[in-house]
């Protein structure tokens, strides 16, 4: 039950900070936080991550689709025990819903996060906790791999 309750506070941090930046910017946008290192920029992307996949909007949908139903369905099948697992589950299917989302809505994803000390494309919180997931997915699999 625990891991519902932080996938849905993923999910909701992941949706209101896309309303405030969506509601509250003008696409193109920027203000800086720490000049030339990171700003808040208004982005549109109808792509996936770095932008790949332009216009590919219905791939996008099915595939997020069939990866969230394989992931549910491992989780439902295999029941992980480990939290590091369980977690790592968590952040990835909350992070892939909540661009899903805007998928569906608007045909793109709205990204703010726009860190330019290393000129990094911009992002969201859904893409962080994909990344996140995926980064203590892996670290659990190297770790605990056999008894996974």
């Amino acid at each position: 039950m625990i891991w519902i309750i932080i996938g849905a506070v993923c999910l909701a941090l992941d949706r209101l900070t896309k309303f405030y930046i969506a509601s509250t910017f003008a696409i193109g946008e920027s203000i800086p936080v720490i000049k030339n290192v990171f700003h808040i920029t208004y982005h549109l992307n109808d792509g996936a991550a770095f932008s790949i996949l332009q216009g590919k909007r219905i791939f996008l949908l099915i595939t997020t689709i069939i990866i969230l139903l394989l992931l549910i369905f491992y989780i439902f099948i295999r029941k992980p025990e480990n939290r590091l697992v369980r977690l790592s589950l968590c952040l990835i299917i909350s992070g892939a819903i909540g661009n899903f989302i805007d998928r569906i809505k608007t045909g793109s994803v709205v990204d703010f996060l726009d860190f330019r000390l290393i000129n990094f494309p911009i992002f969201n919180v859904a893409d962080s906790l994909v990344v996140i997931g995926a980064a203590c997915l892996f670290i659990a699999t190297l770790k605990y791999g056999e008894e996974l």
